[in-house]
């Protein structure tokens, strides 16, 4: 589900809007200036934040969730993003993608010297892989490592340690496609204290690669 962005992405309103709409419609075939997302669709996907603009310098920063190729609406619009407040805008306002202050301070907030751990409880024989694992560091010591379907996008990855000595399963979800090396596909083993990353490389298609994986 990561944030998308686009070079020259800026057009003007075509309708005007209060400060609950939710759709923003802008000028007839501008509307590919702007990313494709699809967060709003009902699965996990893309999204991206835009800033409006009018003369006077007034700003409000808002996430779009969904907005399909060929199409001039911005829809699943998230209203009043990063401390500015929802409002009215005149049709002809100036809507456009540009870095804010979250988005840098969101690379250089990060701590680049550890990957975090998120933990696999001792409550549950299984842990299910959630979106929030991206870039986590997985640590079982009991649970099998299932990898599931619909919630990792391109790009996204998970390192998993076995932090024991018998061998744990790292399993596939239906509908998931988990490669191996020479494109073998299924479950896999890690090995006692063996270190794994599994790496998505498509929708719904992995591939784990690492020590002690078998």
């Amino acid at each position: 589900m990561p944030q998308l962005f686009k070079n020259d992405a800026r057009a003007r309103l075509a309708t005007a809007i209060n400060d609950s709409a939710t759709t923003i419609v802008v000028e007839a075939g501008y509307g590919d200036r702007f990313p494709v997302a699809t967060m709003g669709t009902g699965v996990v996907g893309d999204w991206f934040k835009a800033t409006l603009e009018n003369e006077l310098g007034v700003k409000e920063v808002v996430r779009v969730r969904t907005r399909a190729a060929g199409s001039d609406m911005l829809a699943d619009v998230v209203r009043g993003e990063e401390g500015y407040a929802a409002a009215s805008w005149d049709a002809g306002t100036v809507i456009g993608l540009r870095l804010t202050a979250d988005d840098i301070q969101g690379v250089l907030g990060v701590d680049w010297s550890a990957i975090p751990e998120e933990a696999v409880t001792a409550v549950s024989s299984v842990k299910t892989l959630t979106h929030d694992c991206r870039g986590q560091h997985v640590d079982t010591d009991s649970a099998t490592i299932l990898v599931p379907s619909g919630v990792f996008s391109k790009g996204d990855l998970v390192v998993i340690y076995n932090n024991s000595g018998a061998n744990r399963a790292i399993n596939a979800a239906g509908g998931v496609t988990m490669r191996w090396d020479g494109g073998v596909t299924g479950n896999r083993v890690l090995e006692p204290y063996g270190l794994c990353t599994v790496f998505c490389v498509a929708s719904n298609v992995f591939r784990i690669t690492g020590a002690g994986v078998s």
